[in-house]
């Protein structure tokens, strides 16, 4: 099995996150630093700050990108008249520099992320819906006509997970947190309405962008081909503020699928009549910023600034008794069963995931705010990534190499390996060509293919050779101590009996993981249990560790196989 196990860490070696954790653009996938997970703001409880945090969902930020959260100012929803940006930079060792005008509180780090969803309920619902869509009768404005007991099932499956009481996927998940909080009289020179999105910025060009949750996922292409609705999102995201309206035919395209859901169309939250009925929300989403008034310090209302609208959106100042709210989104705010309520029948609740608060208790007047993060390790739920890692291997053609041999390496996938040799024998890549002749005990040609030191460093080990490529290994482990290094250094060290060293060494690599990839955790887990079991002859350790790696990948076929046998 030593083979298994040195096989895997090419994978790593060459990237650290081969599958995202998060299902979004392409351009995204490939930096999980640019990945946003979510934006908060709201006003502090004395009325004289606001406060912004933006997570991502890397585990750290990147010194190549730039992190701006935009406020916007003015007097009546909908217009703005000024704008505020705090524009963060981080270096290679992740301390940030935030600058903008006005007095503010910056934090950067680690913390636990306050979102929760039930997305394996989430995802059931929208499949069951998608399965009855195409055959479904739509009226005028595009509303699917979903009967009683189709809507029922939607509904149920929303607020269950796999069938039983609904699971917060998120549960413990950690993020790097950007925090900031900032005197009013610096971002409302426009107004008392505060307008806030943030973006994510590579060599000038924006990336990514957010401002209420769910609008950029939930909205744009929904129940579109990947293709279709990956590409509408890198317009999306990179598109002028100016131009944000031209999103408004996918969102209403998408708002008519919605208010299907509860088996009633035209229920909708400020739904018309006839068949441009979405039309005004649309516009309203649109314009995807997070509204707070400024003016009220009582923060408890998602939507509640849109919510005070009556009449004409376009027109009507803030009024009603939502407007003693200041609305935005705390880390404490049910937004997600807010906004799928409005969207199905037109009041703030009824349809639920089945989950209504956090793991953790998040504060919205103790700055940074946000929970310190659990010593637990949390990543992505197993099913989550394999749904994402089969996601990008649909959507690639001769680049998926890698990703065909992580699928057939955890799960067993015979005809992932053979598809992925087949790719790479007529690829001009040679470090795919590596990947691919290594994974089929082909190491002679797999050495002449590759330059990369860690790959080179982990064949040898695999041929027997580890004492030659220690003393490399642990120069670069002292230059450069990430998870690729210092996971070859280990699997050396195994190779020639260290186990104690070996052991550290991999311990040290979960520690400096940037991903809530499942993936590395449950191959280092596998690994040490290998070492341990196999080699160290200490088999109730190796099935512990072997336990761990089953409790981050259930799926993971070698690790069932392996503790089957100590059992």
């Amino acid at each position: 099995m030593r083979t298994l196990i040195a096989l895997l860490i090419f994978t790593f070696a060459a990237s650290a996150i081969v599958a995202s954790d998060h299902l979004d653009t392409p351009t995204v996938i490939a930096d999980p630093a640019a990945d946003i997970g979510d934006l908060y703001a709201w006003m502090s409880p004395d009325g004289k700050r606001l406060n912004l945090v933006m997570t991502l969902v890397a585990h750290k930020f990147s010194d190549r990108l730039e992190y701006v959260f935009h406020v916007d100012s003015g007097s009546r929803f909908g217009e703005t008249k000024a704008t505020t940006s705090i524009a963060c930079r981080f270096d290679a060792a992740n301390a940030v520099d935030c600058r903008t005008g006005g007095k503010f509180r910056v934090y950067a780090g680690l913390r636990d992320d306050p979102f929760f969803n039930n997305v394996r309920g989430t995802r059931a619902a929208l499949n069951a819906a998608a399965a009855v869509l195409a055959k479904a009768s739509k009226d005028a404005a595009g509303c699917p006509a979903f009967d009683a007991a189709t809507s029922r099932a939607i509904l149920d499956l929303w607020r269950h997970t796999d069938g039983g009481p609904a699971k917060n996927t998120l549960e413990n998940w950690k993020s790097a947190a950007l925090v900031v909080s900032i005197d009013l009289d610096a971002v409302n020179a426009g107004g008392k309405l505060l307008a806030v999105w943030a973006g994510v910025y590579k060599s000038g060009a924006r990336i990514e962008r957010i401002g209420r949750p769910l609008t950029g996922n939930a909205l744009i292409g929904l129940f579109a081909p990947d293709e279709v609705s990956d590409a509408r999102k890198e317009i999306y995201n990179a598109a002028a503020q100016k131009d944000w309206p031209q999103f408004a035919d996918d969102i209403e395209r998408s708002l008519a699928r919605y208010d299907a859901f509860d088996g009633t169309c035209g229920n909708q939250w400020m739904a018309g009549r006839g068949a441009d009925r979405y039309r005004a929300l649309a516009k309203v989403l649109a314009d995807d910023r997070l509204w707070i008034n400024s003016t009220s310090a009582t923060c408890k209302q998602f939507f509640a600034v849109e919510l005070a609208e009556v009449a004409d959106v376009a027109e009507t100042a803030i009024s009603g008794s939502a407007a003693n709210d200041c609305g935005g989104r705390t880390p404490n705010y049910d937004a997600p069963d807010v906004f799928r309520s409005l969207l199905a029948n037109g009041s703030t609740a009824g349809v639920s995931d089945g989950i209504s608060r956090d793991d953790h208790e998040h504060s919205t007047s103790e700055f940074p705010f946000l929970a310190a993060p659990s010593r637990d390790v949390a990543t992505t739920s197993s099913s989550i990534a394999i749904e994402n890692l089969d996601a990008q291997i649909a959507r690639c053609s001769d680049d998926c190499v890698e990703l065909l041999l992580l699928r057939s390496r955890f799960l067993g996938d015979r005809d992932a390996l053979d598809r992925a040799i087949a790719i790479a024998e007529t690829s001009r890549d040679r470090s795919q060509r590596a990947r691919a002749h290594a994974a089929v005990h082909r190491f002679e040609d797999a050495l002449s293919e590759t330059d990369d030191a860690v790959l080179r460093a982990s064949i040898l080990v695999e041929m027997g050779r580890a004492d030659e490529v220690i003393p490399e290994l642990e120069a670069r482990v002292a230059r450069d101590p990430d998870f690729a290094s210092q996971s070859a250094l280990a699997l050396a060290y195994a190779a020639t009996e260290r186990f104690a060293d070996a052991d550290r060494l991999w311990a040290a690599a979960l520690d400096d993981l940037d991903t809530t990839s499942p993936f590395p955790y449950a191959w280092t887990y596998f690994a040490r249990g290998v070492m341990w079991a196999e080699r160290a002859g200490d088999p109730a350790r190796g099935q512990a560790l072997y336990r761990q790696a089953l409790a981050v990948m259930p799926e993971f076929v070698a690790a069932k196989t392996h503790l089957k046998e100590l059992e």
